[in-house]
C-alpha cells in the first residue's frame, strides 16, 4: 500500500501571504513576551534559537518562557486572516489532482496541525487527507529531523512505499535517506536548485502521472 505525504505551506497552497501576515502577528506576540519593541523581536529570537539550539522560534519561546504550545498557536497562527492573505477559497487544480490519487494521503508540516486543517478547509482541500502530522504530533522535532519522518512511518506502518511531495530540498533529502520516493514541487517561475535524486513537478496536474 502506498502512502502519499504532502507538505502544506508552499506546496498545497501558496503561503506568501500567510507567511507575511504570520510574521507581523508573531513579531507582536513575541515582543510582548520579550518585553521589547516589535522591530527588535526578530534579533532577540535569533539569540533565543541559538540559546535553545533550535531553528524554530516557537519552540525557543516555549522553552524560554514556559508557555504552552497551544497558547502560542492560538495567539499567532489562528489569527491569520486567509482572505487578507489571498488564499483561494477553492483550488480546482489541486483538488482534482488529489482526488485522482486513490491511495492514502496525509499532510506533514512543521506548522501546527490545527493550522494546516484550518487553511486547507478554507481552500477546500482538508477532506482529501486522512491524517495531519504537525509539530506537536512529531514531538516537536520537525522536518528535516529524521525523527519526525520516522514518526510518520510509525503512524502508518501498513504502508510499504511512501511518496513525499515538498517544496524544500533539505526536507526531501532527509526523506530520501529513509528510502522515501521524493517529489520536488517547483511552481513555474520559481527559481530553485533541483538536484538529481528527486522527481520534479511544476504543477499538481503532473503528480499522479509520475507513477
Amino acid at each position: 500500500m502506498d502512502l502519499w505525504v504532502f507538505d502544506n505551506d508552499g506546496t498545497l497552497y501558496n503561503d506568501s501571504g500567510t507567511q507575511k501576515n504570520f510574521m507581523e502577528i508573531f513579531s507582536e506576540y513575541s515582543a510582548s513576551l520579550l518585553g521589547v519593541p516589535a522591530q527588535e523581536a526578530p534579533a532577540q529570537l535569533v539569540l533565543l534559537k541559538d540559546k535553545w539550539n533550535t531553528e524554530f522560534s516557537v519552540i525557543a519561546l516555549m522553552k524560554e518562557f514556559g508557555v504552552d504550545y497551544s497558547e502560542v498557536v492560538n495567539n499567532t497562527y489562528l489569527k491569520i486572516d486567509f482572505e487578507k492573505c489571498n488564499v483561494p477559497k477553492f483550488d480546482p487544480v489541486r483538488k482534482r489532482a488529489l482526488d485522482n490519487i486513490l491511495e492514502k494521503k496525509i499532510v506533514f508540516t512543521n506548522n501546527p496541525s490545527v493550522f494546516a486543517r484550518r487553511v486547507l478547509s478554507y481552500a477546500g482541500l482538508e477532506s482529501c487527507f486522512s491524517d495531519f502530522v504537525g509539530m506537536e504530533e512529531a514531538n516537536f522535532f520537525g522536518k528535516p529531523d529524521l525523527r519526525a519522518f520516522k514518526i510518520v512511518e510509525a503512524r502508518h506502518r501498513e504502508c510499504s512505499r511512501i511518496i513525499f511531495c515538498d517544496d524544500s530540498l533539505k526536507n526531501l533529502d532527509a526523506a530520501h535517506q529513509l528510502g522515501w520516493t521524493t517529489i520536488l514541487y517547483k511552481p513555474i517561475g520559481v527559481d530553485s536548485e533541483t538536484g538529481g535524486k528527486h522527481l520534479v513537478v511544476s504543477s499538481f496536474d503532473g503528480i499522479k502521472g509520475l507513477f
